[in-house]
């Protein structure tokens, strides 16, 4: 990171030592001291972890960047302005780092989620449908019609479930190309992104042209990099509808045969007790229960997991994001120069902000919309759940609407601030900016809750 920068700060400070400026030096040098303690932990960070060591990667690594924090928030205060500059754009690169990286993990925990949501909406449609079942028994009758209903129930079940496996295995195939063309873009992205660090250490080291040509090339870098990434996201989408398709594929094979197989159990029974005339309530009301106790502890787990971890580490994610641009701001307050490449820096870090709430509103959108068809299968005489239970569902949909409008609030800000540093670095080359920010936009209206 920033390497030049430091170089810098330690020509400047043999200076002010030359010059004999006593005090000045010696809060110059401390602040220098600082710096390079806050590089070293950086590069240990990055380059020292013991794959056998008995703590994780995650948490070597954190404990070492918020040491690094400490010392640059300590240049900040008390260096000099260049010092700050260079002290201020690390800590931004630290905080979008972990932006980004926050902002992966709460993606990986919503591809997850989002096959069991569909599931769940499955076990609302089977509990209301046991309900209808042991409300409309009737002990009088006759179970043959029963048998012969069955007989031809099974049949259709079975065709559906060859249906379903070729299905199966054609979605399968299709998401193994886009999980591999997926990983292809995301390696393309990261060698952009490591190909822009390095040209913008190179553009630190020189001046005049040549550091203006080097921090062009880097931004080029970066926008291949996003636009890789943008790629990379596209296909994340076909994989996560892709996983869905086979997780409601594989939920109504699962279904098909639980349906077969319980209707081979009655038809037996109704040969065995040709004389009987009643079905069995309770097995009946057994039936229901089961898949009433099925569907609560999915509904239970699935909002548990979104509302602490995915929604903690969008959060997370969210203030990463707000502390590096805040950073930023200091940086570009105090340069005298280069103040191009900051407001660049201001913008690419905008941008994930507005991704980061964006994306945070339309998943709650789609959560939203879940327990909306919950809460409105509860009609007439067939309930999947119980009225208390109906207000709890209610209260959490009335949670996320309120937290969702917030979101957005957050999310419309961050890209109007986002376009007006826009406006400051506006070249043909940047447009993609312009046009991702309109894209997040459009999203927001398309995503929210009433």
């Amino acid at each position: 990171m920033r390497k030049t920068l430091i170089m810098l700060s330690s020509l400047a400070l043999s200076g002010l030592t030359l010059i004999g400026c006593d005090q000045q030096a010696a809060q110059t040098v401390k602040a220098q001291e600082k710096l390079d303690a806050a590089m070293a932990q950086i590069d240990s960070a990055d380059n020292s972890y013991d794959p056998k060591s008995d703590v994780s990667f995650d948490e070597f690594r954190n404990t070492k960047l918020i040491k690094a924090i400490e010392d640059l928030s300590e240049v900040q205060k008390t260096g000099a302005d260049y010092q700050v500059v260079a002290a201020s754009q690390l800590k931004a690169d630290i905080y979008l780092s972990n932006a980004r990286f926050e902002f992966n993990n709460a993606k990986n925990i919503y591809a997850e989620l989002g096959p069991k949501a569909a599931s769940m909406l499955r076990y609302v449609v089977a509990v209301d449908d046991a309900e209808s079942t042991v409300e409309n028994i009737d002990s009088s009758i006759d179970i043959t019609p029963i048998v012969n209903t069955a007989t031809d129930e099974i049949k259709i079940q079975q065709q559906r479930i060859s249906q379903l496996d070729l299905s199966t295995a054609e979605l399968k195939t299709k998401l193994d190309s886009v999980l591999k063309r997926k990983q292809a873009f995301i390696e393309t992205s990261q060698s952009h992104f490591a190909n822009a660090r390095e040209l913008k250490n190179k553009a630190f080291k020189v001046s005049g042209d040549i550091s203006y040509k080097l921090q062009a090339e880097a931004a080029a870098e970066v926008r291949k990099a996003d636009q890789a990434s943008a790629e990379a996201d596209k296909l994340d989408a076909v994989a996560e509808l892709l996983k869905v398709a086979l997780t409601l594929n594989e939920t109504e094979s699962t279904a098909a045969s639980t349906v077969v197989t319980d209707l081979n159990t009655r038809q037996e029974t109704a040969k065995e007790e040709a004389r009987a005339s009643k079905l069995n309530l309770a097995a009946a009301k057994k039936d229901r229960d089961v898949l009433y106790g099925e569907f609560n502890r999915e509904f239970s787990s699935i909002f548990t997991t979104f509302e602490t971890d995915y929604a903690k580490k969008l959060d997370d994610a969210a203030q990463s994001a707000t502390d590096a641009i805040a950073s930023l701001k200091k940086a570009t307050a105090k340069a005298k120069s280069n103040r191009g490449a900051i407001q660049f820096d201001q913008l690419v870090a905008y941008t994930e902000l507005a991704n980061i709430l964006t994306e945070e509103a339309a998943t709650a959108g789609s959560y939203g919309e879940v327990l909306s068809v919950i809460a409105n299968n509860n009609n007439g005489l067939n309930q999947s759940i119980s009225n208390e239970e109906l207000a709890s569902v209610k209260k959490t949909y009335d949670a996320i609407v309120a937290k969702q409008a917030k979101t957005i609030k957050l999310a419309e800000e961050a890209i109007a601030a986002a376009k007006e540093v826009y406006q400051q670095v506006a070249t043909d080359e940047n447009a993609q900016y312009k046009a991702t920010l309109d894209k997040f936009a459009a999203r927001l209206k398309d995503t929210v809750l009433q």
